[in-house]
């Protein structure tokens, strides 16, 4: 029984994880989504916001759950969650920034390049290493941690 709750705390910290994920991106697209004539292009700029946020919210919950059921039911210690975390973010980072290569820009001082790479960093590694501790103090109350 204590397996299946530590599970379902995973879970719902996993999907609270991807809903915050997506407000940010809610927030951070919020100027491009009320446009009185959004163009006669298809995707419009209101329909890239859309998809946009509702891309984000789908891979954080997906990354979340998918940390949090790593942490939450062998029910692994903070650091270890963390580490998780920290380490599913990071493929997950690099997986999404395959085809978009930051590195010409990164190394010529372009300052918005810097500022997606670290908001990306700090959404993904950081947040899924925050989720994952959050998932182990959370089951630790369902059971003993490792």
């Amino acid at each position: 029984m204590n397996v299946v709750l530590r599970g379902l705390a995973g879970v719902l910290a996993g999907v609270v994880y991807g809903l915050l994920v997506g407000g940010l991106v809610f927030l951070l697209t919020l100027e491009n989504r009320y446009t009185p004539y959004p163009g006669p292009l298809i995707p419009n700029k209101n329909e890239a916001a859309r998809m946009a946020t509702d891309l984000a919210a789908f891979f954080g919950a997906a990354c979340g759950v998918l940390v949090g059921l790593a942490v939450g039911l062998p029910g692994v210690g903070k650091w270890r969650a963390a580490a998780i975390g920290l380490i599913v973010g990071l493929a997950v980072q690099s997986l999404l920034s395959y085809y978009d290569n930051p590195w010409p820009a990164l190394l010529r001082g372009d300052w918005p390049a810097w500022r997606n790479l670290l908001a990306v960093f700090a959404v993904l590694p950081c947040g899924l290493a925050l989720t994952g501790m959050a998932v182990s103090a959370l089951a630790g109350m369902f059971g003993p941690q490792r």
